[in-house]
């Protein structure tokens, strides 16, 4: 209960502050053994850069954008 509520905050900050949205950005890794380290907790070398992979494209949009409204001033 108290995941699913603290957890909702995120879409409606994203949503405030017009900016993106990553839901969870351990997808893909936090399930597959091989890429966790033995604490089960954390993205081992391999899970970090299948999370970097994910995030990627977000902050490219994000630095593109930026680029854009400083060259416009």
């Amino acid at each position: 209960d108290y995941g699913n509520a603290f957890n909702a905050i995120f879409p409606q900050l994203a949503k405030q502050y017009d900016a993106p949205l990553y839901p969870f950005f351990l997808e893909g890794v936090v399930t597959d053994g091989s890429l966790m380290l033995p604490d089960n907790i954390h993205p081992n070398a391999k899970g970090v850069s299948r999370v970097v992979e994910g995030l990627s494209p977000l902050v490219e949009a994000a630095l593109k954008d930026n680029k854009e409204a400083v060259l416009e001033k």
